[in-house]
């Protein structure tokens, strides 16, 4: 589905308005992404549920799960979004999606003899639709479990993904994450980086890892910071247990 209706004055939906009052701009923010999330996969659902892993989800909505359930909860007192949750997938429903999915607008009738106007719409020509590939593979999404430094597009976060795995790329991403907070973006290319700092610290020991309270891996600094050494961090980060 390329699009669904949505009327002008939809910010004043009692629903809508209600989830604003209680959880902010979180509120709309949740309800409508997933909207645009259900209504890209709309079509090819089979028993009406869309099912997304956990990780996936809260990217999308920019959210942690304890806050995503509890706008979820509150739509679902309210007849309009249902979810079931497993410890690694989330799957909703929206039952009256359908009155509002649309990819034709039919105006009202002035005489018995005029017909519903359909909007036509062309057919994008192979540039138009390669430089919305281009555009797409540009468009970066944000990173990293404490302060979102990390900008990567989707296909680059797949390719982490691939070469490292989840757990590894995610201590990758967060690693940089807190470097970028505390000493500023100076990079031109986040995935470039993260490459190169694995590479580069492939060459030392990594016997002196541990866990932190985060539950990502950190080094102790019981020697000089570089690459080379084990270190995940360049020269110049600090890093306390």
């Amino acid at each position: 589905m390329d699009w669904f209706k949505h009327k002008t004055c939809s910010h004043e939906d009692p629903d809508i308005s209600d989830s604003w009052d209680t959880f902010g701009d979180a509120g709309p923010v949740v309800f409508w992404t997933i909207l645009e999330v259900f209504g890209k996969e709309f079509s090819h659902l089979k028993d009406e549920w869309l099912t997304l892993s956990l990780p996936y989800f809260e990217r999308k909505l920019r959210r942690k799960w304890k806050k995503i359930e509890k706008i979820l909860e509150f739509f679902e007192k309210r007849e309009r979004i249902y979810f079931k949750k497993t410890i690694s997938d989330v799957s909703i429903t929206i039952p009256k999606f359908i009155a509002i999915s649309s990819n034709w607008t039919v105006r009202p009738k002035h005489s018995p003899t005029e017909s519903p106007t359909e909007i036509t719409t062309e057919s994008p020509t192979a540039k138009e639709e390669e430089e919305e590939k281009k555009k797409k593979k540009r468009i970066k999404n944000i990173y990293g479990t404490q302060f979102q430094k990390v900008k990567l597009t989707e296909e680059e976060y797949q390719k982490l993904l691939k070469t490292f795995g989840q757990d590894k790329t995610q201590d990758m991403i967060d690693n940089m994450d807190i470097y970028l907070e505390s000493k500023g973006d100076k990079y031109k290319s986040h995935y470039a980086t993260l490459l190169s700092w694995e590479r580069k610290n492939k060459g030392g020991n990594n016997a002196g890892y541990k866990t932190g309270n985060t539950g990502h891996s950190q080094q102790t600094r019981s020697k000089s910071a570089g690459f080379g050494d084990g270190n995940p961090y360049p020269v110049d980060l600090e890093v306390t247990d």
